[in-house]
């Protein structure tokens, strides 16, 4: 059974346990990419997250109009260079590798200068109390390298806690995960990709290794499914793949990737069905299929021009992380550009500030819950009972299927989304190798 490890450590001093530990932060952005919290005192951000959103207390500094300074992991708790840092639920951490050992696995590894700790707790998962840890320089900037465990006791006690989350699937997410084995990855074709780009920080290029890794050797830690109870969200390999390195999935034909364009906000929409104002059909307009552009490019062309006096893909990303901020974050985040949007769509964001009166959090998750039921529970569930043969892997409000397949997916996912809020999806077709 096989562990990734930065290359750089000496692994005549790893036993097991701890390299289970290391392992756990090092490829924790491929193997919980979209859990990822992280405190960051400097900045005023509490930590609390909803399955992928760290919007809590999230403020934003704009960069050469490009947003560059996007950074979700400005941590203040140590003056040495480290990894993003990684919070880790000591019950579970404790359940693997042992009550008695956890700490003198925790302190030998601090004290041989290979992880540091926060020594403050946040708020992961709901309510559970977590510290968060991190790789120090120059592990945090090393490749990976195969540990293999030794210890057969280790191996089984793995195997089981593996089983047991099997065991506790569905149905339905049961054959959804079998679906993962049904595509293979082009490991050479990714290495010689991955040897011509250059990526604005190590870690990136950490991530990407990590995932040719995982994808190619269909790891047995890590190449499975998990389902969030909050959200309902599904977690795989595929989805925490970065994009770039989807090009390199091989099925027996080209696959394509069928995206609903702006699908939380159009979802929202379920809520705004008794308002009529014109902000409100402005933005149906915008997050359905009748518009001419989004409300992202909407956003970025239009309300937030000042701010964003040129448009391309990069500035794309960042307006639809804003968005989410606005949506999700808490009242006093990214305050001018808040206000515009409430000046734009006053009766919407009257309807968001209803909803996230008790708690913030609230309209992720039920947001979250409604794109999971729709993809998960209804679209893929109709797929499956009817022809279970199909190729299908889901990316939250996405799914890729083989091309010959994808308009009956597109038709299934537009008529899933008209009998919510009686809109019409923009739902796009992408060939993604």
């Amino acid at each position: 059974m096989q562990l990734y490890l930065p290359e750089t450590i000496d692994l005549t001093r790893i036993d097991d346990k701890k390299a289970f530990f290391c392992d756990y932060i090092y490829t924790y952005s491929f193997s919980h990419k979209e859990q990822l919290a992280a405190k960051n005192n400097k900045n005023g951000m509490s930590g609390d997250m909803i399955d992928g959103y760290n919007l809590g207390d999230y403020n934003f500094k704009f960069s050469n109009y490009s947003c560059s300074n996007l950074n979700f992991y400005n941590s203040s708790y140590s003056n040495v260079v480290h990894s993003d840092p990684v919070p880790i639920y000591s019950q579970y951490m404790r359940s693997i590798i042992s009550v008695h050992d956890y700490g003198r696995v925790k302190t030998e590894l601090i004290n041989d200068g290979i992880i540091t700790c926060d020594w403050s707790y946040s708020n992961f998962d709901g309510n559970k109390k977590t510290m968060s840890y991190s790789l120090v320089e120059p592990h945090c900037y090393a490749s990976p390298t195969i540990y293999e465990i030794q210890g057969k006791r280790f191996i089984d006690k793995l195997h089981s806690i593996n089983q047991y989350w099997r065991n506790n699937l569905s149905p339905l997410e049961k054959a959804l995960e079998a679906k993962l084995y049904e595509i293979e990855f082009d490991e050479k074709a990714a290495h010689q990709f991955l040897q011509t780009e250059e990526y604005e920080t190590p870690a990136a290029r950490i991530a990407r290794e990590n995932t040719i890794n995982i994808m190619s050797t269909k790891n047995q830690l890590k190449y499975n499914l998990r389902r969030s109870q909050k959200v309902g969200r599904i977690f795989t390999p595929v989805t925490s793949s970065p994009k770039d390195m989807r090009q390199f999935f091989q099925y027996d034909e080209p696959l394509v990737e069928v995206d609903i364009s702006c699908a939380l906000p159009l979802l929202f929409n379920k809520y705004l069905l008794n308002e009529n104002a014109p902000d409100v059909q402005l933005y149906r307009w915008l997050t359905s299929d009748e518009g001419e552009i989004d409300l992202y490019e909407y956003l970025g062309t239009e309300v937030w021009q000042e701010e964003f006096p040129i448009w391309n893909d990069e500035v794309r990303d960042h307006i639809k992380i804003l968005t989410m901020v606005i949506f999700f974050g808490k009242q006093n985040t990214i305050r001018d550009l808040r206000r515009k949007f409430e000046q734009e769509f006053p009766t919407v964001s009257r309807v968001m500030k209803e909803l996230k009166k008790k708690n913030y959090k609230i309209l992720a998750e039920v947001l979250m819950k409604e794109e999971s039921n729709l993809i998960i529970d209804e679209v893929s569930k109709e797929i499956l009972e009817v022809e279970p043969y199909r190729l299908l892997l889901t990316i939250h409000d996405a799914m890729i299927v083989p091309e010959s397949f994808s308009d009956d997916v597109k038709r299934r996912i537009i008529k899933a989304v008209e009998r919510r809020i009686n809109l019409t999806p923009k739902v796009k077709n992408k060939r993604i190798n």
